[in-house]
């Protein structure tokens, strides 16, 4: 299990059991809260519940409750959550519980692309949770004691909220795939497999195919991050950069592999083996578009082919090896460039160096 993934497992586990605690008193309920008790994975279970045991059609609270399987204090919160995320109309005292539009396009979706943005339209419906991202422009918010401070005074939210919020809000971001992440803008967030990093004037791409999580203890938190923007990201200047968003980087989609095919230039980083990226750049070797790959220096070659060139860079990205592999890589990137014309695919490649 990796890091993200356990620790996604262990904040959707305390948030699950917060929101399935006993609580019965009657102040806990009308206590004003600003924020759903459930994440916006749990939330849309109510309208998966629609969809597949009444075919989306509205649906009386009892019924609703039975198909999910749950007590009724859970389904109080369950029903609100999924209200206030804007999946369905209805609490568990009204007639019937209803699909909303959005709650249609989470559950009806036509792409995989278009159910991740109902899910981050359904997460940026909370108005506290949007605000919070515009206010600190990315999605890791402070240490509790300089948040606590503006949650209390900026927003109102009661100090004994304030564990339960960071917690919904986490557990959103990492269940989405945008958590740490830098936001200048609510627009900015990406609702695409794909993202573009940066633009230029000149109209050629650059598709960057690239781990997006650490695998392995060697690596911080935030490694591959740093290497697209401190290094590809200005030794590739000149070209409009694109990569595949880190929200929909965990699962090649048919975008990705459009852009990765479409590209004038790729860049492939086969540091630490990640397979999506070999599979990746296994698809784009079919081409004759020029293709670079990169590699971390403390990563094995894990071609045994000899017409197979790589361009190391220093894992520890310092500013001082920075210094030297920026202009390194760049002039790897204009080299492959220019000779496009001239450069052989490596399919053809292969084929001339098959042994008969």
């Amino acid at each position: 299990m990796t890091k993200k993934v356990a620790k996604k497992a262990h904040l959707t586990k305390k948030v699950s059991k917060k929101a399935s605690r006993s609580q019965t008193e009657s102040s806990r309920r009308s206590a004003a809260r600003n924020f759903p008790k459930n994440t916006v994975e749990d939330a849309v279970k109510v309208p998966l519940v629609l969809k597949n045991c009444n075919g989306g059609e509205p649906w009386s609270p009892d019924e609703v409750k039975n198909a999910l399987k749950v007590g009724n204090n859970y389904f109080f919160y369950l029903v609100a959550s999924s209200q206030a995320y804007g999946f369905t109309t209805g609490t568990n005292s009204s007639s019937s519980i209803s699909l909303t539009d959005l709650g249609k396009r989470a559950v009806y979706p036509a792409s995989v692309e278009e159910e991740r943005k109902a899910k981050l339209d359904a997460f940026l419906t909370v108005s506290l949770f949007q605000k919070l991202i515009e206010r600190y422009k990315t999605t890791k918010l402070p240490e509790m004691e300089f948040l606590g401070n503006t949650l209390i005074k900026d927003f109102s939210i009661p100090k004994e909220q304030h564990e339960e919020l960071v917690d919904i809000f986490r557990a959103n971001a990492i269940y989405l795939n945008i958590e740490n992440q830098e936001i200048s803008s609510i627009d900015s967030i990406p609702k695409s497999s794909t993202h573009v990093v940066s633009r230029s004037t000149s109209g050629n791409s650059l598709f960057v195919i690239m781990p997006f999580s650490e695998k392995y203890d060697n690596r911080p938190e935030g490694f591959f991050d740093e290497v697209l923007k401190r290094l590809i990201q200005p030794a590739g200047e000149g070209f409009s950069i694109k990569t595949a968003a880190r929200a929909g980087s965990d699962i090649i989609q048919a975008t990705i592999i459009n852009d990765l095919l479409d590209a004038d230039m790729v860049v492939a980083d086969i540091t630490d083996h990640n397979p999506n990226v070999l599979f990746e750049l296994g698809i784009r070797m079919t081409t004759k578009k020029p293709t670079l790959i990169i590699k971390s220096k403390d990563t094995e070659k894990i071609f045994d082919i000899d017409v197979i060139r790589y361009c190391d860079y220093d894992q520890n990205l310092w500013h001082s090896t920075l210094e030297i592999d920026i202009p390194r890589l760049k002039e790897a990137i204009q080299e492959t460039w220019v000779t496009k014309e001239s450069q052989v695919s490596y399919i053809e490649l292969f084929r001339q160096t098959k042994t008969i």
